[in-house]
């Protein structure tokens, strides 16, 4: 579900397939069914006054996400699966990859003509 929807945010980060029938929206915590109008029902459902105004806040980019990380050892004996949380915000990703960049311009005396259409890559 890469499909946008009429906000303009990505379906796939709001809904969630729970049959081939019915598709659940995180956001709003609702069930809908889409046999009959298919993508047109969700495009509806973001339509809606009560999804708009979660969507705000929800899928803000501001918005922390958590984001999880699984390691296992291999021992042969006891296998142990860790899982580790981890809250991050995508903005502070972007921002952080533009000030490692700037560090490295800066340390290898790079000339800022050099980097003028590398903004591309962070957006």
């Amino acid at each position: 579900m890469i499909k946008k929807d009429c906000n303009g945010h990505q379906i796939n980060q709001w809904a969630a397939r729970k049959s081939a029938h019915e598709i659940f929206c995180k956001i709003c915590s609702t069930t809908m069914n889409v046999t009959l109008k298919g993508f047109q029902a969700l495009n509806q459902h973001s339509n809606s006054s009560k999804h708009k105004e979660h969507s705000k806040t929800k899928l803000a980019l501001n918005q922390l996400r958590l984001s999880t990380a699984t390691t296992s050892d291999d021992q042969p004996l006891e296998a142990t699966v860790k899982s580790t949380l981890k809250l991050f915000n995508p903005n502070d990703c972007a921002k952080r990859a533009e000030l490692i960049w700037v560090m490295k311009m800066v340390t290898s005396n790079f000339s800022a003509s050099s980097c003028t259409d590398i903004a591309s890559i962070f957006n």
